[in-house]
C-alpha cells in the first residue's frame, strides 16, 4: 500500500497519463501491464510505453554486458525483479536460458508468476537468504535494489549473492554513485565525497523513499570487497546511475572433487 503523499501522487499521474495509457493499451493488446500501483511503487513512473520501451532498453544493456563479460551464461537472477519491467525481455534476448526473478513486494511476484511465462519467480524477504541453492547462477543482476537498502543490509545480501553465484559468476549491481550524488544535499555530498555511505532513512527500508548512496571508495572497499571488479559503467549505461560488472572469486569443488576421483 502507498503511503498517502506518494498516492496522492500516483492519483496525479493516473489522470495525466489516462489518455497515453489507453492508447498504448489498444496498440499493444496482447502485452500484460501490471497493477498501475505496482508500477508506480517500484519505477515512480506508470506511464505504460516508459514501462515498456525503458524495460526492452535495460534488458538489451544487460544483455549486452552480460555477453561481454561472461561466455555461456545459462542460468541468470534478477534480484529485485519488481512487476517485471525489465525481466520480462530477457529470455527473447538470450538463447537457452534458464531464467529466474525475487521481489521484496509479494504483490509483484504473484502477478509476475501468473502473467509473465518462461520464467520462474519466488519472493525474497528484506534480508537474506534467496530460496537457491549455493553456486546456482551464471549471473545475477540488481537494479537499483541496494539504492534503497542500509548500510549493514547491502552487506549481508552481498555476501548472500556470492554464495548463489557459481565460481567466476558475474553480479551487476546498480548503485547511486558520482553522476547522481550531485543532486543530493549538500550535508549529504560532503559525506560521500569523503568516501563514506550516505543514507536517507527517514522511510521505511526496502521502499523507494528510503534511499542510500554509493561513492566509488566505498564500492570498492565495502559492497565488493570479496568479488573481483571488472568494469564500473557511469555514463555508458541508461539512466542516472552507476552500474559495476564483478566477479566471483571462489574454488570450484565441484571440479576439484571431480578430479580427486579420477
Amino acid at each position: 500500500m502507498l503511503p498517502l503523499v506518494e498516492y496522492i501522487r500516483y492519483l496525479g499521474k493516473q489522470c495525466r497519463l489516462l489518455t497515453k495509457n489507453l492508447a498504448f493499451k489498444r496498440a499493444h493488446p496482447n502485452v500484460a501491464l501490471p497493477p498501475a500501483h505496482l508500477a508506480f511503487d517500484a519505477y515512480g513512473s506508470n506511464n505504460w510505453m516508459s514501462y515498456w520501451k525503458e524495460g526492452k532498453l535495460v534488458a538489451s544493456w544487460v544483455v549486452d554486458k552480460l555477453s561481454e563479460h561472461k561466455e555461456n551464461c545459462k542460468t541468470v537472477l534478477e534480484w529485485g525483479c519488481g512487476p517485471g519491467r525489465v525481466i520480462r525481455h530477457i529470455p527473447s534476448l538470450l538463447q537457452d536460458l534458464d531464467c529466474f526473478g525475487t521481489d521484496y513486494n509479494q504483490e509483484s511476484i504473484l502477478w509476475c508468476s501468473d502473467n509473465i511465462p518462461g520464467i520462474r519467480f519466488a519472493e525474497n524477504n528484506l534480508l537474506p537468504p534467496l530460496p537457491f541453492a549455493e553456486n546456482m547462477f551464471d549471473a545475477v543482476y540488481a537494479i537499483s535494489v541496494v539504492t534503497h537498502l542500509s548500510e549493514q543490509c547491502c552487506l549481508h545480501w552481498m555476501d548472500e549473492l556470492y554464495r548463489v553465484l557459481k565460481p567466476n559468476g558475474l553480479l551487476l549491481i546498480w548503485t547511486n554513485g558520482d553522476r547522481i550524488s550531485q543532486l543530493i544535499l549538500p550535508e549529504e555530498k560532503a559525506e560521500y565525497d569523503l568516501g563514506h555511505f550516505v543514507v536517507r532513512s527517514r522511510y521505511e527500508e526496502g521502499k523507494k523513499m528510503f534511499l542510500s548512496f554509493h561513492p566509488p571508495e566505498w564500492v570498492h572497499s565495502r559492497l565488493l570487497q570479496h568479488f573481483d571488479i571488472l568494469c564500473h559503467y557511469s555514463e555508458e549505461c541508461p539512466g542516472s546511475q552507476d552500474v559495476w560488472a564483478a566477479r566471483v572469486v571462489k574454488q570450484d569443488l565441484s571440479n576439484n572433487l571431480a578430479g580427486g576421483n579420477a
